[in-house]
């Protein structure tokens, strides 16, 4: 099968290929599936790099790249991934931004290693409970998609310090994010919440709180401590009613 849709990308992909033996980018060129060519190198690869290349099949071979530890797929078309993505034990960094997924596989549980993942956009209509397990994730991006819940598993991502689940349809956040003592920054914009969860206002480690464009009408005067210490709490575009006047003047609050 020809692995280009377009002439003349036959010269580009090999002269990328040649750059480097750990590291390959073949982002923005018009693939299909993976060149034969990328095979010889499955072995060494560390890095590789596939954004933008019109991909309609999930590539099936990921699972010979046994020593891959970042892999970049956004924007592609992909509906699917291949279960043999859970055989990547090495990888550390997973985007998948900009597909039309629809959900993960239960595999992706297996990526012991992880430590980044981003599936912003791309049509999940649940939180991938399967991330859950994932206990080495510092950095998690789900924002874009149509999620309503998530899950109370969370309270697994211990090492969790950077969160992103804006623009979905969540009204509640769940009590045990509280439980998640690194998470320093948490965006959930353009959602459904009513009320500030009193999980995230409490939480010591907590800077950064973007709850812009939400359905929020009173800041409780409890909060006002905590949102003292943080650097930034962003509060506009909500339906503020009611705003403790010690918070009316501080730099860091935005309403």
């Amino acid at each position: 099968m020809d692995a280009f849709n377009t002439e003349g990308k036959t010269d580009h992909v090999s002269e990328r290929l040649a750059f480097s033996e750990t590291v390959i980018n073949l982002s923005h060129l018009s693939l299909t599936v993976l060149p034969q060519q990328l095979m010889v190198k499955c072995n060494d690869l560390k890095k590789l790099y596939l954004n933008s290349c019109d991909l309609i099949m999930p590539p099936m071979e990921i699972h010979l790249f046994r020593n891959l530890e970042e892999c970049t797929l956004d924007n592609n078309k992909l509906s699917m991934l291949p279960t043999s993505i859970g055989d990547l034990c090495h990888l550390k960094c997973l985007c998948l931004c900009d597909n039309p997924l629809g959900f993960l596989p239960g595999q992706i549980s297996k990526l012991k290693q992880l430590t980044r993942l981003f599936v912003d956009r791309s049509q999940l209509m649940f939180f991938p409970e399967e991330i859950c397990s994932l206990e080495n994730l510092e950095f998690l991006g789900v924002a874009g998609n149509q999620i309503s819940t998530v899950s109370e598993k969370c309270v697994n991502l211990k090492k969790l310090k950077w969160v992103n689940v804006s623009h979905n349809n969540i009204t509640e956040l769940p009590g045990t994010m509280g439980e998640l003592k690194m998470l320093v920054y948490c965006d959930v914009s353009e959602n459904r919440l009513s009320e500030i969860p009193d999980s995230l206002i409490n939480m010591q480690s907590l800077m950064s709180l973007i709850l812009k464009g939400n359905k929020i009408k009173v800041v409780k005067n409890e909060f006002c401590h905590k949102i003292l210490t943080m650097a930034k709490l962003d509060l506009r575009e909500n339906l503020i009613e009611d705003m403790p006047v010690t918070l009316m003047t501080c730099e860091h609050v935005f309403i």
